[in-house]
């Protein structure tokens, strides 16, 4: 018996289907592991130039935002005036707090170093989140995700000139995940208000994204938490200058709304 012509099509379009839906995960298999070969030669080349002009003078970019963020916090600890003294100073008074166990206690050829290694560290954290929150089982996809954090731009630019991007994106994503994939807990509450508010190093950057998590969240006690940790991250900063805290809030305020010039055709 030949059976029954109607259920031998379907049978014969399933078997199709099936056929062309291996055919285009096989294809698409090839892709990702295609792009992932991309990603790390890109992420190789990038680190390669970019690394040893941070930890070395090889040109006059050289760690060139690095120095201005070790003169403020050196300056600031040592209890001189920062705002409109010192030149590029125009970050909130608890960055300075924030920065300080990267560039405070370290002779300057050392703290780069140390910026380096931990704007790595700060890169395997986005692309160990980044890979988990892939909800797949395919380690190639997986990878395809947590290069990103490697070959994009922004590492070999923070590393090469001594920017504090890297450091800012992955205290704020560490916040975002602790608070915002696990069951309330108040300890993991406290470690994701502390991420966020030290994120806030860089607010231009960070405030969207704690705002962001903290709506996300919908619980009080995380906001209010990130809050006092900056509140306290503020206070331990301003008693560290001469000026009063609105005396040392009106300066910064000054010299933080100034207008920024284009310089050789990149706006800052």
């Amino acid at each position: 018996m030949s059976g029954h012509p109607v259920r031998r099509s379907a049978i014969t379009r399933a078997a199709e289907s099936m056929r062309a839906a291996a055919a285009n995960t096989e294809r698409s298999g090839i892709v990702v592991r295609l792009v992932v070969a991309y990603l790390a030669i890109a992420a190789a080349g990038r680190l390669a130039y970019a690394l040893p002009r941070l930890v070395y003078d090889l040109e006059e970019w050289s760690a060139w935002d690095l120095r201005y963020r070790y003169n403020e916090v050196q300056q600031w600890f040592a209890g001189n005036p920062v705002y409109g003294v010192v030149d590029g100073a125009v970050y909130p008074p608890a960055a300075h707090v924030i920065l300080w166990p990267f560039l405070g206690w370290l002779p300057f050829d050392a703290a780069r170093w140390l910026w380096a290694g931990t704007t790595l560290a700060a890169a395997v954290a986005l692309a160990l989140i980044a890979a988990a929150a892939i909800r797949t089982a395919d380690p190639w996809q997986r990878l395809l995700a947590a290069g990103l954090a490697f070959a994009a731009y922004p590492l070999q630019q923070s590393l090469f000139i001594g920017q504090m991007g890297v450091h800012v994106a992955a205290f704020a994503t560490i916040g975002a995940a602790l608070l915002v994939r696990n069951r309330p807990d108040a300890v993991r509450d406290g470690f994701g208000a502390l991420a966020l508010a030290a994120s806030l190093m860089k607010p231009t950057v960070a405030l969207p994204l704690v705002v962001a998590t903290l709506i996300g969240v919908r619980r009080v006690r995380p906001a209010i938490l990130t809050i006092a940790v900056y509140a306290v991250l503020t206070a331990l900063a301003v008693a560290l200058q001469p000026a009063g805290p609105i005396a040392l809030f009106r300066e910064w305020l000054a010299v933080a709304g100034d207008r920024v010039p284009v310089l050789e055709g990149v706006p800052n």
